[in-house]
């Protein structure tokens, strides 16, 4: 079985995190969105009844 380094382990932690991050804002983004385009009352067609 092969060792594996701790300073690999730490860099891949520290990577990991950064993507969460990136992952939370850029849901929490997509989330606004998609709330304020269903609260849009100017929407009309089958997109608008859809909702």
């Amino acid at each position: 079985m092969s060792r594996i380094d701790i300073g690999e382990v730490r860099h891949f932690l520290t990577i990991l995190k950064q993507a969460n991050a990136e992952a939370r804002v850029w849901l929490l983004q997509l989330k606004q969105t998609v709330e304020r385009y269903v609260q849009d009352d100017s929407l009309s067609g089958k997109s608008g009844r859809s909702v």
